[in-house]
C-alpha cells in the first residue's frame, strides 16, 4: 500500500524510453499513434500517466484497473484533471464479471466517472464487462484483438 512512484515512472518513459526509442528507430511519435497500457496495476498507471500526460499518451488500455489502490484516490484524479485536458485520449476499459463483487462495482464506477468527464462511449471510450472474465493473463489475452481494434481503428 506504498507509493508507486507513478510519476518517476511517468518521467522514465517520456522523458528518456521514449526519445531513445525515437532516436534509434523509426517510429511515429505523435499522440494519436501513441498508446500506454496495462491490466490490474498497470491498468491502474496507465490510466494515471494519460490523465498526466495526455499531450503524449493518445490511447489507454485499461483491463481490469487496480482502481481500489490508494483508497480509490484516481477516481478524484480524474475528476480534478480532465476538465483542464485539450483532448481525452481514447479508452478501453473492461473488467471481467469473476473479478470479485468489488472489483466489478469499483470499474463500473470508473466507467461512470469516464462517462461523466466527457469520454463518449462508442466513441471515444469503450466499457465492457467480459462474461467469464477472470483477473489473470489469460483472460486479459482474450481481450487484447478488440481492445486494440477499438483503440487503433483501421482508416
Amino acid at each position: 500500500m506504498g507509493g508507486g512512484e507513478a510519476d518517476a515512472y511517468g518521467k522514465l518513459l517520456t522523458k528518456e524510453l521514449m526519445p531513445w526509442i525515437a532516436d534509434k528507430y523509426r517510429v511515429r511519435q505523435d499522440r494519436e499513434s501513441t498508446g500506454m497500457g496495462g491490466s490490474s496495476l498497470g491498468g491502474l498507471v496507465s490510466l494515471f500517466l494519460g490523465l498526466r500526460h495526455p499531450e503524449v499518451f493518445g490511447r489507454l488500455a485499461l483491463l481490469s484497473p487496480s482502481v481500489w489502490w490508494n483508497h480509490k484516490s484516481i477516481l478524484g484524479y480524474l475528476n480534478e484533471h480532465a476538465p483542464q485536458m485539450w483532448e481525452r485520449p481514447r479508452v478501453w476499459l473492461d473488467v471481467g464479471d469473476g473479478e470479485g463483487h468489488r472489483t466489478l462495482r469499483d470499474v463500473e464506477h470508473l466507467a461512470r466517472r469516464l462517462k461523466a468527464n466527457g469520454w463518449r462511449p462508442g466513441e471515444t471510450m469503450h466499457f465492457e464487462k467480459v462474461h467469464g472474465g477472470t483477473h489473470d493473463e489469460t483472460s486479459w489475452a482474450g481481450r487484447v484483438r478488440p481492445m486494440l481494434r477499438f483503440l487503433f481503428p483501421a482508416k
